[in-house]
């Protein structure tokens, strides 16, 4: 077993915050809404503004196509209720991002940290548009966003979820019967 310290680094920010939601966030929060209905509202109780990028909008709109066999029209309808519904905005493609992008690819790199397309291009219009705080349920994206000093917050997989909910629940039970 390997031993040895995990140095960390968290970034905490003072006034208007600004809340990125990735992809694989919003998909779970629609397609498994009761499982993750406790985090949706810690995540959506927070101040500030909440946006998500057009590649992350395009991303959910194909999930939804070809995991649920939604038509293209009910997927687009869909996401854009939730957005709707949590005054989330929507932060364009912007290609005068390119210097930055280059910047950010070469210090991933000499991190050894995952920095591809279109994980990059979402980055780097976050750290743009002046986002700075994320929750994602990838770790590269969230070590990249760490890197250029956007606070990075885990959302759990569905299996990590259910596995949590589980736990509580059991944990739950057995105090109950200790009482």
């Amino acid at each position: 077993m390997a031993r040895g310290i995990k140095i960390t680094r968290e970034t905490y920010f003072a006034g208007l915050r600004k809340v990125g939601l990735d992809s694989s966030v919003i998909i779970d929060l629609i397609a498994n809404k009761e499982l993750f209905a406790s985090r949706e509202d810690l995540i959506f109780s927070e101040e500030g503004l909440f946006v998500t990028h057009r590649r992350c909008v395009k991303e959910i709109k194909d999930w939804l196509m070809e995991k649920r066999s939604y038509t293209e029209e009910v997927a687009v309808h869909e996401v854009m209720k939730f957005l709707n519904e949590h005054y989330v905005e929507i932060v364009e493609v912007n290609l005068s991002n390119k210097s930055l992008l280059e910047k950010m690819k070469l210090a991933c790199a000499e991190r050894n940290i995952e920095f591809h397309v279109p994980d990059s291009w979402i980055i780097a219009d976050f750290k743009a548009a002046g986002i700075n705080k994320v929750y994602s349920t990838n770790n590269h994206f969230l070590d990249a966003c760490r890197l250029f000093n956007m606070e990075a917050k885990k959302f759990p997989t569905v299996q990590k979820e259910i596995e949590y909910q589980l736990q509580e629940l059991f944990r739950n039970k057995s105090s109950k019967r200790r009482n």
